[in-house]
């Protein structure tokens, strides 16, 4: 099945206000690059979790003009230090509707304190709803997740990049041009051919 490769999304931000801990130079989560966006949490004292943090506006225009789309995935590389805690969300967003939707294969990730990439969704992964090319081309597309459930105080998590991979199928009569002139040309000939 054809896919997009893992996309580096263009656009990051975090969430604000509340007791939530909003994460620290959210671009930073864009590539694979040793630059970590950061959320500290807590385990007994507000924050106790983070605000969401989402990538947006990626170039997925490879996807060809009427491509089923079949599945998203979206791959989280992260750490925490000191202890443990938990990455959870994993949604996907749609920009016509507006709505975040939750990847099946979304749950829970237990993080370590070395750099690992978390995968989730996959190849037959729609979040529970349809998607058109439309939807994954518009810039508004992304995806996110947040922490939370710190071993201890002062957790900080450390996202290195959020990136996301989109499966599709194509059409193989897409683009093709039936001429319906010819086979009556053709019958055309043999019949003269024939007298």
């Amino acid at each position: 099945m054809p896919d997009t490769g893992y996309i580096v999304m263009g656009t990051a931000s975090t969430g604000s206000g509340g007791s939530d801990a909003e994460w620290i130079s959210p671009t930073d989560a864009l590539a694979n690059d040793g630059s970590y966006s950061t959320a500290a949490i807590d385990d007994a004292i507000p924050p106790l979790q983070s605000h969401n943090l989402a990538v947006t506006n990626g170039s997925f225009s490879s996807i060809p003009t009427g491509a089923t789309i079949d599945g998203i995935e979206m791959v989280v590389r992260a750490q925490v230090t000191p202890g443990t805690a938990d990455l959870r969300g994993f949604q996907v967003y749609r920009n016509s509707d507006m709505t975040w939707y939750s990847l099946t294969n979304g749950g829970t990730v237990n993080l370590t304190g070395s750099l690992t990439d978390y995968t989730r969704g996959g190849a037959t992964d729609l979040a529970g709803t349809t998607w058109t090319r439309a939807d994954i081309v518009a810039s508004g597309f992304g995806a996110n997740c947040y922490t939370d459930n710190a071993s201890g105080p002062e957790t900080v998590v450390s996202v290195d990049s959020i990136q996301v991979r989109v499966y599709y199928t194509t059409d193989p009569l897409a683009g093709m041009v039936v001429n319906e002139t010819i086979l009556p040309f053709r019958a055309a000939v043999q019949r003269a051919a024939t007298i």
